[in-house]
């Protein structure tokens, strides 16, 4: 199954929009440590729920990245919108 599939998916599926979104999100943080360019670019891909170096709560970050450089990190918006 291809990327595009799985957006469809998540999309078409009868979710919440949170949980569309939080669905979104995985495929995301999956798609960037598994993408040929993006694994090359960063060491780690997080939730930022989950990565313990946050200071605040809600910011509209969705992900963090750090690089693989070890120049730091990268806060990363997930959207999924309508195709059209």
């Amino acid at each position: 199954m291809n990327i595009k599939t799985l957006i469809q998916e998540i999309r078409d599926g009868q979710f919440s929009n949170q949980d569309k979104g939080t669905r979104f999100e995985e495929l995301v943080l999956i798609y960037l440590l598994h993408d040929p360019e993006y694994k090359t670019q960063y060491k780690d891909v997080v939730r930022w729920k989950d990565w313990d170096k946050k200071t605040s709560g809600d910011t509209g970050i969705d992900l963090v990245a750090e690089m693989n450089d070890d120049s730091g990190f990268v806060a990363i918006q997930c959207k999924c919108y309508k195709k059209d």
